[in-house]
């Protein structure tokens, strides 16, 4: 039974293609991040499908994006322990919990 807990979380957090983003991008990250910095490149990587250069392939803008990470995305991932994050200060890089063995999630829902 936790066994497929454990699965069903993992698939959760990783079923969103902004939050598989944002951990691989988090990875091995060395210095502080800002939301902001965060948002700009999931529009760079989500806009390389894309002519637009300004928004997403579904039409968001990096305000939109960050808006999204801050009361969605990054308050789930600190909820399931992945990254701490606190709204008080923009910067992630020095609370990502960079032991977080993230290939750990791909292994547990294969």
């Amino acid at each position: 039974m936790a066994d497929d807990h454990v699965r069903r979380a993992a698939a959760d957090v990783l079923r969103n293609p902004h939050r598989r983003y944002i951990l691989s991008h988090l990875n091995g990250q060395q210095k502080p991040l800002t939301v902001r910095r965060l948002a700009e490149a999931i529009v760079e990587w989500e806009r390389a499908s894309t002519a637009d250069t300004d928004t997403t392939p579904d039409g968001q803008s990096v305000d939109e994006v960050m808006v999204r990470l801050h009361h969605e995305h990054l308050p789930y991932l600190a909820q399931q322990g992945i990254l701490s994050y606190d709204w008080r200060h923009p910067n992630l890089g020095e609370e990502w919990v960079s032991s977080f063995p993230v290939e750990r999630l791909y292994e547990v829902v294969e």
